[in-house]
């Protein structure tokens, strides 16, 4: 009795035994192990997804930053890569000396130009003075600040629409600096907002420059003029100071045949 009862229980108690070792509660908390470590690789996963974009970006940002004309024409702002190359252009233009503007000047043209004769109602000045031609030379100094004039004001004509369309552009990437998303767009627009306020002030100087190219054109002219006022007066001086030596040694002269003395 005893074997049997051993041989019928034995396998009981392994059997008891193999499922005392299939405990719910660990399996519930392997489960939720293995789910945390499901998130926890996904969270990961997505975690370098975003880091090879974001680096991937960086480096497009680079290669874009790297190239003001990429930056711009990644914005879709390929008009205002055309402007940049124009404020360049502008200063070229704009940077004429006195001497060169001097060889540009006229004096037939500032005589018979009626454009350039306000006070004259619409008439020229003419060459020519009751049949006597004018002396033009008395002319060139008025030619030469009406040539800075006419250039000056080809350089604010430049200037001028290409302002309002910086400013239409800095307004446009105002508003959509408040609209993207991402610090890479942000830094982008940045950029573009940086590229554009420099190309305004670079346009703003040259303006400047050259309403004092007028003024400066101005000033030269009258300082012309006071330098040949200075140059007449000097000449009247010494031409007197001769006329009067000469008088002297002429009564000299006539005293020493009078009177001996």
């Amino acid at each position: 009795m005893f074997i049997a009862f051993t041989l019928v229980t034995a396998p009981t108690h392994r059997l008891s035994a193999q499922l005392k070792v299939f405990d719910l509660t660990n399996f519930r908390q392997a489960v939720d192990a293995f789910k945390q470590a499901k998130e926890q690789l996904k969270t990961v996963t997505d975690t370098l997804r975003e880091v090879r974009s974001v680096v991937q970006q960086g480096k497009e940002l680079l290669r874009i930053l790297g190239d003001p004309r990429a930056l711009l024409n990644a914005l879709g702002l390929s008009e205002l890569t055309a402007i940049l190359k124009e404020v360049g252009e502008i200063a070229d233009f704009g940077r004429k000396t006195m001497a060169e503007v001097a060889a540009l000047a006229d004096e037939v043209k500032s005589l018979t130009d009626a454009r350039l004769n306000l006070f004259s109602s619409g008439r020229t000045l003419g060459l020519l003075v009751n049949g006597a031609p004018r002396d033009r030379g008395r002319y060139r100094g008025f030619a030469i600040f009406e040539t800075q004039l006419s250039e000056s004001n080809k350089v604010l004509d430049e200037i001028k629409p290409k302002l309002a369309d910086l400013a239409r552009r800095k307004s446009e990437l105002t508003q959509r600096l408040q609209s993207v998303t991402t610090e890479n767009e942000r830094e982008a627009v940045r950029s573009g907002l940086a590229a554009a306020t420099s190309a305004e002030q670079s346009l703003h100087y040259q303006a400047q420059a050259a309403q004092a190219q007028v003024m400066a054109a101005d000033a030269g002219v009258r300082q012309a003029r006071a330098k040949e006022r200075e140059g007449l007066e000097e000449e009247e001086e010494i031409l007197a100071a001769q006329a009067e030596q000469e008088a002297r040694k002429k009564n000299a002269e006539l005293r020493q045949r009078l009177f001996g003395r």
